[in-house]
């Protein structure tokens, strides 16, 4: 009888030694199961907060794409009447040059009919 108390006893403790590691084991499975999602939602944040700043820069490399063709046509248009300057110089040289020769010209002819 003592031995099969003993048996019973040690039935006993062992099943109870195997549910305390049970519980254990299930509340740190709990703890660890409740750590990954925390790291999961900090990802989430983490990424939700990257995207954002990616669209951001987003934008702003339109906006400066945007500028770029407004300072390429700006330089593109100052080029241009850069050129459209230098020609109404051109034309304008070559202007005075004709008027000078006609006035040479004049000059020999009013030096002509003096002699």
């Amino acid at each position: 009888m003592i031995q099969q108390k003993t048996k019973i006893y040690s039935f006993i403790f062992t099943a109870i030694t195997i549910a305390a590691i049970f519980v254990f084991f299930s509340a740190v499975s709990a703890s660890h199961l409740a750590e990954i999602k925390n790291q999961i939602q900090e990802k989430r944040t983490h990424i939700q907060e990257l995207e954002q700043k990616l669209k951001a820069t987003q934008k702003k490399l339109q906006s400066t794409i945007k500028k770029k063709r407004t300072l390429s046509n700006q330089v593109s248009y100052l080029e241009n009447r850069i050129y459209q300057t230098e020609l109404n110089i051109k034309l304008t040289q070559t202007k005075i040059s004709e008027t000078n020769l006609g006035i040479n010209e004049t000059n020999e002819k009013i030096n002509t009919k003096e002699d």
